[in-house]
């Protein structure tokens, strides 16, 4: 039982993942329709958040170690949703940080530079939203702060860096070059 529990509860945590990042993405592009911006991500980008980050980061979500305690929580119902009522104003609040963290950046960089720039710079913010949101979804009862960093090593040690190579690898080639500026 104690395994079931913990494989449900990572299940739990991967949905978690991918829908409230896969929204803070969404409601990016539509905060850029509604203050009428250009688009901020284009379709190559996103294909890469979804693709690569997200597939990259989710695979240890799932082999997340149990936590503690768990023997000690009431069953759930044998029917009850992976999606459940107090997930979904978690994923709501992360969505909306990411959305408008990215939109807010984003307009900076297109005010102040050019669109590619901004492109590339709310890019890179979505994946970084997508890396704490990552180590934020490890737990839904223990805060970030008050767990262990390393009791998932495939997480911090190969995943993220994993991410972050091959983030890193893109951003730096097919990014405009800096102090690019309007005319």
């Amino acid at each position: 039982m104690e395994e079931g529990r913990g494989i449900k509860d990572n299940i739990k945590k991967a949905i978690y993942f991918l829908l409230s990042t896969n929204f803070g993405e969404i409601a990016t592009l539509i905060l850029a329709l509604l203050i009428g911006l250009p688009l901020p991500l284009v379709a190559a980008q996103i294909l890469w958040i979804n693709m690569v980050t997200d597939g990259v980061i989710v695979m240890p979500l799932v082999t997340e170690p149990k936590e503690k305690g768990i023997m000690k929580r009431r069953p759930s119902p044998y029917d009850e949703p992976f999606i459940t009522k107090w997930m979904v104003p978690r994923m709501v609040l992360a969505s909306l940080v990411m959305g408008v963290g990215s939109i807010s950046i984003f307009y900076y960089y297109w005010a102040t530079s050019t669109l590619e720039l901004a492109r590339a710079v709310v890019f890179t913010t979505l994946v970084v939203f997508q890396w704490f949101n990552a180590l934020n979804a490890r737990s839904f009862t223990v805060s970030l702060f008050g767990m262990n960093p390393l009791s998932n090593r495939n997480l911090l040690l190969l995943y993220l860096f994993i991410s972050y190579g091959m983030h890193s690898s893109i951003t730096l080639f097919l990014s405009p070059p800096k102090g690019v500026r309007k005319r």
